[in-house]
């Protein structure tokens, strides 16, 4: 059935988009160069954004994405070009915005034969161009259907020819809204030619339109180190989870046999980070968790007041020591186990039952009072005495231990996967959080997120008498023992509040001999363009990195121009300090 133009402009299903599309589809049908595809279809995101009289109530600042996509019919790709728009918005609660990214994407879930995104506009009230935020990179980075070098092309407001301006400052009023009058002559002159423009070129078939190119970048430089679920579903990702643990305690039972083989023969131990001083061999290396006892039990007694030693029973207790060191192996577990702390024998037991758990991950319905007193103490420390490799492994097993305090929450089994975090200051304390998941997922609070207040406090003094310390290493763990970089949230906390210099430890695949930097990124995940994905195929030999957490969030957006950002072309310095298990 044949409609006419008037009818379409006036229809349900998309006739404003129609009439506001029209001049840019004459454009793209008339001969014009491909080099001309960007600047049309920056015209056409403007010409979007110019159609909205009203910016948003909270920020007054209008952002506009279009989303480029193919289409299969009847098992045939179809040459058009179809697109979406979508807007931002906000509630009187920020926290509620929604991006223009996510808006658009979300209609693409009605367009059952969509083959894959191959190009995102976007463009804003503001001059210079502006990158996505933190959650429009983790939800494109999400998306099956968003190849990770899809061209994401960033729009200025002001031509880089010859200056000709659609900027919020220049089309709106004090409130940011836009005047009928003043838009109608810049919508009028949008898809005029650029007049310099038609000066510099030197072939005179066809016009050249406004140049408003700010800069061209892609998933990957904008999001790098995505979680090793993105683009997993809930149960693929458990799945993945669960064989990853399993791999890691058949590893541990067989380098424990090593190492106990080792010291029966009278050897001492080595210094191999990439055996003994390993995250699953420190969970069961007694006489490390002796050291640690031994420094957790002086602080307690000093702190409380409420046992007191002379200096002979002081001398005693080093000489008793001495003599454990030196003694055998079997004696020095005997004698460890005896004078551990109770925190400490929560944590032993709470190790060796999730190995020896036939479930191999944590039990939903199990209450382990010990361990979540021991979680719950009022100071965690870590000795700044250890190694950091032994450092990153006690930290990593603090923010695994911490998921088991939701699993007794009636909210527990909403999703398979649970997160907790850690974050390591430079006063050797530790603090701990976990994700606090809702029945709306968007409501739930990330862990990374809830350390934030400590991170302030400790950072700006609040205390009284309390010296300055900087959050050194964090790190966020599923109840499987992977670390993961923190979400979005905890991205654009810690670069936009100016804790860029902490170390994010986060687990990635390993990189396989012969294969390019770029392979290997997209190896990361085990995923294609095509946004294949098979966990249980998966290969889970994962390494740990220890990156910065400026490294997180590349060319973070500049709104108000209070933000150093990177050349988003910029290549990223190497994958980070790799630290080999």
């Amino acid at each position: 059935v044949r409609t006419s133009p008037r009818s379409r402009e006036n229809s349900y299903d998309g006739g404003a988009r129609t009439a506001v599309a029209h001049e840019w589809k004459l454009r793209m049908m008339a001969t014009h160069p491909r080099s001309h595809d960007n600047l049309l279809d920056i015209l056409l995101a403007h010409q979007y954004r110019l159609s909205l009289k009203f910016p948003p109530s909270q920020s007054f600042f209008r952002v506009v994405a279009v989303v480029f996509f193919a289409r299969i019919v009847d098992g045939v790709r179809r040459s058009e070009r179809y697109h979406v728009v979508g807007t931002n918005d906000e509630p009187h609660s920020v926290g509620g915005s929604i991006c223009a990214e996510r808006a658009a994407l979300m209609q693409l879930r009605f367009i059952p034969d969509l083959e894959c995104i191959t190009k995102i506009v976007i463009v804003t009230d503001e001059a210079d161009a502006i990158s996505p935020g933190m959650l429009c990179r983790e939800f494109m980075a999400s998306h099956d259907r968003i190849p990770w070098s899809v061209p994401i092309v960033l729009g200025r407001s002001i031509c880089r020819k010859c200056g000709f301006t659609v900027s919020g400052n220049v089309c709106g009023d004090a409130n940011g809204c836009f005047q009928e009058e003043s838009v109608a002559d810049k919508c009028s002159d949008l898809f005029d030619t650029c007049t310099k423009g038609q000066e510099e070129k030197k072939n005179d078939e066809y016009d050249t339109p406004h140049d408003f190119i700010g800069t061209i970048t892609t998933l990957r430089e904008l999001f790098p180190y995505p979680s090793l679920y993105t683009r997993m579903t809930s149960k693929e990702a458990q799945i993945f989870g669960e064989n990853h643990l399993e791999k890691e305690l058949l590893k541990s039972k067989s380098k424990g046999k090593d190492l106990r083989a080792h010291l029966a023969n009278g050897n001492r131990r080595h210094g191999d980070d990439s055996n003994v001083a390993s995250y699953r061999q420190e969970k069961f290396d007694l006489t490390m968790l002796s050291n640690i006892m031994e420094e957790n039990e002086g602080d307690q007694l000093s702190s409380s007041g409420t046992q007191k030693f002379d200096d002979s029973s002081k001398r005693s207790n080093q000489s008793n020591l001495n003599n454990r060191r030196q003694s055998s192996t079997s004696r020095v577990r005997s004698s460890v186990k005896s004078s551990m702390s109770h925190s400490l024998k929560a944590t032993i037991n709470f190790m060796k039952e999730l190995r020896e758990d036939s479930g191999l991950g944590l039990d939903m319905n199990r209450s382990d009072t010990g361990l979540l007193d021991h979680l719950t103490a009022r100071t965690l420390r870590i000795s700044n005495r250890l190694k950091p490799s032994q450092r990153r492994q006690k930290l990593i097993r603090l923010a695994t231990e911490v998921t088991a305090m939701e699993t007794n929450h009636s909210l527990s089994n909403i999703h398979p996967i649970r997160y907790g975090a850690a974050v390591l200051f430079s006063d050797s304390t530790v603090a701990i959080a976990a994700q606090k998941v809702a029945l709306e997922y968007g409501c739930t609070l990330d862990a990374v997120g809830q350390l934030a207040s400590v991170i302030d406090r400790k950072a700006i003094q609040i205390e009284e008498d309390a010296e300055p310390c900087r959050p050194i290493l964090l790190v966020q763990c599923d109840q499987f023992g992977i670390a993961h970089a923190p979400f979005a949230q905890g991205r654009a906390f810690l670069t936009e509040r100016g804790y860029g210099d902490c170390k994010i430890l986060v687990h990635q695949r390993r990189q396989k001999n012969g294969s390019s930097s770029a392979e290997f990124e997209m190896s990361l995940q085990s995923i294609g363009d095509d946004g294949s994905v098979n966990s249980r195929k998966a290969d889970s030999d994962l390494r740990l990195l220890e990156v910065g957490a400026n490294d997180l969030a590349p060319a973070p957006p500049d709104i108000f121009g209070g933000l150093m950002t990177k050349n988003h072309s910029q290549q990223q310095g190497g994958v980070g300090l790799q630290i080999q298990f």
